[in-house]
């Protein structure tokens, strides 16, 4: 009874914890800059004490920081940009930078379209090159939508073909058609994903940015730090239709490290990436050992190594790996002991 009323105060107060909230990404605004001016040549900081220096404070104190950008400046502000949207706030920051042009930023849908035609033959036979200007004019008179943006992906000459980028305004996404005549070619409009990807570490099997990542390689398969993929071997006995399974570095299930049904994985919800709690990770090692060892028990190296033995469903498995600060086993390099042999 202990036990079980211990379980539940756990259960209780796990569902009590309040879910993590995301903040969504903070608004920005644009400042085009010419190549010569001075703004792009001193640092971004004195950019923003220059103008927290000169406009009002309301203003100046939604200003986050600033950070250049190919364009320019980008000013990331403390809220939703609304006290940029007014004109007499833009025109004061466009004096104050010289007159250059300010420009709160917009979300985009990004369309690719694949192989569309660079060029056409006219009645004379000569060979027409299309531009840019060309296309965009066609798109808005097959489409009635003005792209904000439209250029090649490339810029190799002498090919007939190309992928086109088009980005419009989100209001009117939805009215952008799946396909388009583009100069006597059929061709697909197809919407870019532009939410953000979900990296792993091709180095360490975490899900980060591998080349950030200094801790020591780990085998894909077992998450060892003693041998690679390519020199992959588990220890103990070894049957020669060796079936041993898999164990993830992350999780400690019978799986590859990069299996993208790995239950510690990162998910979407929306456009934003979510990451396990620590709570619900330790849960989730707990069961994917469990997993793991019942997975062994039932290879055939393990039942060659025990002969005539039957195992105990009750028998009890060594616990999980307790994770280092990367989610690793922080104990031995090698996976985990069983009763009967290693893997």
């Amino acid at each position: 009874m202990g036990f079980r009323r211990g379980y539940r105060k756990a259960q209780v107060t796990q569902e009590a914890r309040p879910k993590k909230h995301t903040p969504a990404p903070a608004a920005r605004v644009f400042i085009r800059l010419p190549q010569e001016h001075k703004a792009r040549t001193a640092s971004p900081y004195a950019t923003l004490q220059k103008l927290r220096a000169e406009l009002p404070a309301e203003v100046s104190a939604g200003i986050k920081g600033i950070q250049a950008v190919p364009s320019g400046l980008a000013i990331t502000l403390k809220d939703d940009g609304d006290s940029f949207a007014y004109p007499t706030v833009k025109d004061r920051v466009s004096k104050i930078l010289d007159g250059e042009k300010v420009e709160k930023e917009e979300k985009w849908a990004v369309y690719v379209i694949p192989d569309a035609p660079r060029s056409y033959k006219d009645y004379t036979g000569d060979t027409q090159q299309i531009s840019e200007q060309q296309i965009s004019t066609e798109f808005k008179l097959q489409t009635s939508i003005q792209p904000m943006k439209l250029h090649w992906a490339n810029t190799q000459e002498k090919v007939d073909t190309g992928t086109l980028i088009i980005a419009v305004t989100h209001d009117i996404a939805d009215k952008v058609p799946n396909w388009i005549s583009l100069f006597g070619a059929r061709r697909p409009i197809i919407r870019k994903n532009t939410r953000p990807r979900i990296q792993q570490c091709k180095r360490c099997w975490d899900y980060h940015n591998e080349r950030t990542c200094t801790r020591k390689r780990r085998c894909r398969l077992c998450g060892s730090k003693e041998h690679m993929e390519t020199g992959h071997i588990h220890n103990g006995s070894s049957a020669p239709d060796c079936n041993c399974p898999s164990r993830c570095t992350n999780c400690g299930g019978p799986h590859p490290a990069d299996d993208p049904g790995c239950p510690i994985r990162p998910y979407y919800e929306g456009d934003i990436i979510q990451r396990k709690t620590q709570a619900q990770k330790e849960a989730i090692r707990k069961a994917q050992s469990s997993a793991f060892h019942t997975k062994l028990m039932a290879s055939h190296c393990k039942k060659a190594s025990t002969p005539g033995r039957s195992v105990n469903p009750g028998e009890q498995t060594p616990p999980a790996p307790s994770p280092d600060r990367g989610g690793h086993n922080n104990q031995a390099d090698s996976p985990m002991p069983t009763p009967a042999t290693q893997w």
